[in-house]
């Protein structure tokens, strides 16, 4: 028997969410797209969830609330052991640039870095970012 989700799962990319993002004159909505893509839901879901939990148009979004978004999209956040990464790396810091080669090709993730973060899908970095050296502060599995 197949449990039907609540919420359908969507291939939400990058490329889409920078054209509903445009289509709504958002800004600083990184947190929305890295919960559509990561949670594979809709950019307008993950904006409305996100606006749910105190996030206000064109402006930033607390940690909290983003724990919570997923939550309320029934995904759970897995804290990836950041030391053991730094440590398969060589003992080198953890970039955006270098931290896809650690981890699964199959998974979606999402990477705080300072003040911003971002989703890596299927082994691809999903954010403007993408090839950058930003350092990652945390990593979080999302499993949905």
């Amino acid at each position: 028997m197949k449990i039907k989700r609540a919420f359908p799962l969507s291939r939400t990319t990058y490329k889409k969410c920078m054209e509903e993002s445009a289509k709504r004159n958002e800004n600083n909505d990184c947190a929305v797209k890295a919960v559509a893509i990561a949670g594979r839901v809709t950019y307008d879901l993950a904006h409305q969830t996100l606006e749910m939990y105190g996030r206000r148009h064109r402006k930033g979004t607390s940690v909290g609330a983003i724990a919570a978004a997923f939550m309320s999209i029934q995904a759970s956040m897995i804290e990836i052991d950041r030391d053991k990464l730094i440590k398969r790396n060589g003992g080198r810091t953890l970039t955006v640039n270098n931290i896809v080669q650690h981890l699964s090709k199959s998974k979606n993730y999402v990477l705080y870095i300072a003040g911003h973060i971002l989703a890596v899908k299927n082994g691809q970095v999903q954010d403007w970012t993408e090839g950058r050296r930003h350092h990652v502060t945390s990593i979080y599995e999302i499993v949905r």
